[in-house]
């Protein structure tokens, strides 16, 4: 028997998708997020964090992110920004586990616009190093050109 949800996720764990879950933060904090993924290598899946938070963006001239108007997308109603200056990972069997579970739900996808803005700030960041760039700009750029 075919696994759906496995196939759910093959289907939407794209390149600037959106998803909804609850994070659990390097000081062991939790909260829920928004996600957006940039890429899956191998079995990880690489996404940023998005916030409503942007003072902190703001008032640093070498943060790297983008700031989504609210009520953009049904899915942001406040002001949403996507930091570029850290990307995280997991392995792609704690977002089947989370989809087992119901935890974890796709809430949409990041226009074109936004994409290619994202992939701009990518190259730019200060923060993430060639190594990390190299992993998310390919598949977010080709997502751009084809959305």
């Amino acid at each position: 028997m075919p696994d759906y949800r496995s196939q759910l996720l093959d289907a939407y764990l794209i390149p600037g998708s959106v998803w909804y879950t609850l994070e659990t933060f390097r000081d062991g904090s939790r909260a829920l997020k928004f996600l957006v993924i940039l890429t899956q290598i191998r079995s990880d899946i690489f996404y940023l964090r998005t916030t409503s938070k942007g003072g902190h963006f703001q008032r640093n001239p070498y943060s790297s992110y983008i700031a989504i108007p609210m009520e953009t997308y049904d899915f942001f109603d406040v002001e949403t920004f996507i930091s570029c200056d850290q990307l995280s990972s997991r392995p792609r069997s704690d977002f089947e586990e989370l989809a087992n579970k119901g935890r974890i739900s796709y809430k949409g996808r990041l226009s074109p616009e936004h994409s290619a803005m994202l992939n701009e700030k990518l190259k730019a960041s200060k923060t993430l190093s060639a190594a990390e760039k190299a992993y998310v700009l390919g598949p977010l750029a080709a997502a751009t050109a084809t959305s």
